[in-house]
């Protein structure tokens, strides 16, 4: 069978855990919450700063700018990632009941 890895933002804890006890409840096991700290400006695996364009996101950290430039791309500092692998028939019924919760596919 083939599987779907869908990946989602959400701003409130709340919300995704709604979403996910829906899926759970669905039948879909393989639903999963992770923190995405203000720290995630940083590349943990090779534990340096990743570049963004000419400017490091570690310089626009404390300014404001952070927040901004974060959410300019979509990603919401101290969000939360929401996963879940599906069936692939099944993609595009999670992925709506994901928005519907308030997830930023």
């Amino acid at each position: 069978m083939e599987e779907k890895n869908l990946l989602a933002f959400f701003p409130k804890i709340e919300d995704a855990q709604e979403c996910q006890s829906r899926l759970r409840h669905e039948g879909f096991d393989v639903v999963q919450i992770d923190p995405i700290p203000t720290q995630s400006a940083y590349d943990t695996l090779n534990n340096t700063r990743m570049l963004e364009g000419s400017v490091l996101l570690e310089d626009v950290l404390g300014t404001g700018a952070e927040s901004a430039n974060l959410a300019s791309q979509g990603i919401i500092a101290d969000a939360w990632l929401f996963t879940a692998v599906v069936p692939a028939a099944e993609r595009d019924r999670v992925a709506r009941i994901i928005s519907d919760h308030g997830g930023q596919l």
